[in-house]
């Protein structure tokens, strides 16, 4: 699967999206989350929200998928 063309930009994460994604991933909720980064919940939300506005997806699932998605593209090349 291709993720750069000429109408769809690479797909890209800040290092504290691929941190919140990552910790979603495993099954943490957003308030323990927010915990374990010393940072508050509204803070992960918004994070949450800046990314999934920037890739164009609906759900915060979506978003989770897309950046499975990316991290298994960037360990196989």
């Amino acid at each position: 699967m291709l993720l750069v063309t000429a109408r769809r930009p690479a797909v890209t994460f800040t290092p504290r999206e691929s941190r919140i994604l990552d910790l979603l991933r495993a099954g943490l909720p957003q308030k323990d989350i927010a915990a374990r980064l010393d940072i508050s919940p509204w803070t992960v939300k918004r994070h949450l929200e800046n990314a999934r506005r920037r890739h164009r997806v609906a759900t915060t699932t979506q978003l989770a998928v897309l950046y499975a998605r990316t991290r298994g593209a960037r360990r196989t090349s």
